[in-house]
């Protein structure tokens, strides 16, 4: 993923970066449902399994907006679904266990600051720096 004149600009280095971290909370998320929804995991509860299952669908479609249209409505799109995984996390740690700030705010947090970065450097106009 170079850019046109051959250099990895900071600009695809953030794509990059958000892309890996939104692809894998989208599958942390689509797996938990999947967890949840089993025969062997009784003890999850049925309103965390239902959450895990929207989180899963919302997730996924922030990504699908987020490589279809990544000027503004796939950001906003992205964004809002990290701002829902932060949210649903802490509710979760609080009812459940403290183990989802680790594995659903911490990459969340992460995953936005990378969208907040990628909106200020387009903003901004990073581009590759002209040879010569």
């Amino acid at each position: 993923m170079r850019g046109v004149d051959g250099v990895l600009t900071r600009e695809r280095l953030l794509l990059i970066g958000t892309l890996a971290l939104a692809t894998t909370q989208c599958l942390f998320w689509i797996f938990g449902a999947l967890i949840g929804w089993s025969a062997c995991c009784w003890l999850t509860p049925m309103w965390l399994a239902v959450a895990m299952t929207v989180g899963g669908v919302v997730n996924a479609l922030g990504l699908i907006v987020f490589v279809m249209r990544r000027r503004v409505w796939g950001e906003l799109a992205l964004g809002t679904a990290q701002v829902g995984n932060i949210l649903f996390s802490i509710v979760a740690s609080l009812a459940v266990s403290p183990a989802w700030l680790l594995f659903g705010v911490g990459p969340a947090l992460a995953t936005l600051s990378l969208v907040v970065m990628l909106l200020r450097s387009r903003a901004r106009g990073d581009r590759a720096p002209t040879p010569g």
